[in-house]
């Protein structure tokens, strides 16, 4: 995704608010929780193009192996889950945005979520 896009699409998500009860509480918005912590990797990732990730790698390095899963909960059942949730904020114009990027293996889980 190019920075304008995801520019574009943290605008749609910036005023969905979140509120987690329990001892672990996140006050914000939703747009926050993709902002990068790391002031050296927020700015170079603003800088370099659109990485091109294959969809194997993408299940298997960030959801299975860097996502915290519950046992028993598959990456795209994950990845679904994420997606029913950020759909329901969006415009339809970064929906179909988000869509048109997508690998066609991912594509069909945006689809269907």
């Amino acid at each position: 995704m190019t920075t304008e896009m995801s520019d574009s699409i943290a605008r749609d998500l910036e005023f969905t608010p979140i509120s987690i009860q329990s001892d672990k509480s996140l006050n914000g918005n939703v747009a926050e929780l993709w902002n990068d912590t790391n002031p050296l990797v927020s700015w170079l990732s603003r800088l370099r193009g659109p990485l091109n990730v294959t969809t194997d790698r993408f299940l298997r390095r960030a959801i299975e192996e860097g996502g915290g899963l519950p046992n028993g909960m598959t990456p795209e059942d994950a990845i679904q889950a994420v997606f029913h949730v950020t759909k329901a904020d969006l415009s339809p114009t970064s929906e179909r945005m988000i869509s048109d990027i997508l690998p066609p293996e991912i594509a069909q889980l945006w689809q269907t979520a």
